[in-house]
């Protein structure tokens, strides 16, 4: 889990950089899950790959300890989309999914005697 400092400068950036996610860039495995952001630089053109973990940002190569501001954006947006309401409807196809996959754990099948 990354902890956010309010009071650390890299905040300020973190939030713009937050506020632009919709544009941010996607990489994603061969099942189309997410696997990475592809968050602009202030550098044009330049993109770095950010996960919850890692940035190829020279900041964070230089300051390994440290949380850089492309991790901390991520983790604002990942806060922020958490916190979004689900349509009811992919709340109720998600737990379809689950009880669909799961074995029964008992049987209806009664024997009378």
């Amino acid at each position: 889990m990354t902890m956010i400092d309010s009071e650390d400068p890299r905040f300020a950036r973190a939030l713009a950089l937050a506020d632009a996610s919709g544009s941010w860039l996607k990489l994603r495995d061969q099942a189309g899950h997410c696997i990475a952001v592809g968050i602009p630089s202030s550098k044009p053109g330049l993109h770095y790959r950010v996960t919850r973990t890692t940035c190829e940002c020279e900041d964070q190569q230089r300051h390994p300890h440290l949380t850089c501001k492309h991790r901390l954006a991520l983790a604002i947006a990942l806060a922020r989309k958490a916190a979004e309401p689900m349509p009811a409807s992919v709340v109720i196809d998600g737990l379809s999914r689950i009880l669909s996959s799961r074995k029964p754990i008992y049987s209806t099948n009664f024997r009378e005697d």
